[in-house]
């Protein structure tokens, strides 16, 4: 433009426009802004001047949307190319408030700039100022310590003496100090193999502790299909007996043998004993807070602490209906003196 080549400026300035606009990177926003000025220039040299209005709208655009509201040297742009425009068609109102604003802006920049500088030049003055006081202080600090390594010195002299002396005298004791480490270091060592030994020990408890629980299932299962076997026998024997009229003397024995089988007492005993192996002491707490608990109530108890918290659980296991369960919790939490919500399952695993 200055040279006077402004078809050539204006395509080079469009191509610069278009190229950042495909790219996306407004990073170099003020120089984009700036290019929009020169090209309406440019249009205002040629004396298109409807594209020179276009290319200051775009430019105005930008400075509204942008960060440049507070920055005089581009508004001033702004103002400068419009008064340029303005006196092109003649309004020269228009160009001579424009011309004004701008250099007013110029002025406020320049008042901006120069306070600046007053103060870059007082904080340099500050600065200079307190570099010379620190350099005062350091070689202040020197002399100090100057001084003080003097007398380390003479001192380390003095002690280094003091230690061969000690050293030479002491003999006997470092070796004995070297004893006691040796047998400090031997003492960790054992100490690491014991806690290794302790680890391995507390794996095997809990594999031996799961073995327990899963023989316990395994055993409260056993129970309930015995139970239930010989019960069904028994429910067959009955129904024979209530088809016949003269009932058979040898069903009549063989029921009885079959509920000598059951004996609640001797199962009792054997689960009780299993269970124990597991929750030791469980049993004791619980019938000392109820002593009123029946052996069914204790059984049930141990069902739940054993995880088997659903009803569903505790009704597949034993043959009953979940129903019968409930109420069987139900009846225990009375007996325990809680209340309807409050849970049977964490009250019974506190007792642990």
């Amino acid at each position: 433009i200055n040279l006077g080549f402004y078809d050539e400026a204006i395509k080079s300035g469009k191509t610069c426009i278009n190229f950042i606009k495909k790219d996306n990177d407004y990073s170099y926003r003020r120089r984009f802004m700036d290019i929009y000025c020169y090209v309406a220039k440019g249009f205002i040299k040629i004396k298109n001047y409807s594209k020179a209005k276009e290319f200051l709208e775009i430019f105005n655009k930008y400075l509204k949307l942008g960060d440049f509201q507070e920055n005089f040297q581009v508004n001033s742009l702004f103002h400068s190319v419009n008064a340029d425009l303005s006196a092109a068609v003649k309004n020269y109102k228009s160009a001579v408030d424009n011309l004004k604003t701008s250099i007013k802006l110029l002025r406020n920049l320049n008042k901006k700039n120069i306070k600046h500088i007053n103060d870059s030049y007082e904080r340099k003055i500050v600065l200079q100022k307190e570099v010379r006081n620190e350099n005062e202080t350091i070689i202040v600090k020197q002399q100090k310590k100057l001084f003080i390594s003097l007398v380390g010195i003479f001192l380390l002299i003095v002690i280094a003496s003091m230690l061969i002396f000690f050293f030479k005298k002491n003999k006997k004791k470092n070796e004995e100090i070297m004893k006691l480490n040796n047998d400090l270091n031997e003492l960790i060592f054992n100490l690491k193999e014991n806690t290794i030994f302790l680890e391995n020990s507390k794996s095997k408890v809990e594999n031996l502790l799961r073995l327990n629980k899963q023989n316990l299932f395994h055993r409260i299962s056993e129970i309930s299909i015995y139970n239930d076997f010989i019960n069904k026998i028994n429910d067959d024997i009955n129904n024979y007996l209530g088809y016949n009229q003269s009932p058979s003397t040898y069903l009549m024995s063989v029921k009885k043998k079959l509920k000598t089988l059951i004996s609640e007492d001797e199962l009792w005993e054997d689960f009780s004993i299993q269970f124990d192996k597991i929750h030791p002491e469980f049993f004791k707490r619980l019938k000392t807070i109820a002593p009123i608990l029946s052996i069914n109530d204790l059984r049930h108890c141990a069902y739940i602490i054993s995880d088997l918290k659903s009803k569903e659980e505790v009704a597949k296991l034993i043959n009953v209906s979940a129903r019968s369960v409930e109420t069987t919790r139900y009846r225990i939490k009375k007996k325990l003196g809680l209340d309807k919500n409050d849970s049977l399952h964490d009250f019974l695993k506190d007792l642990q």
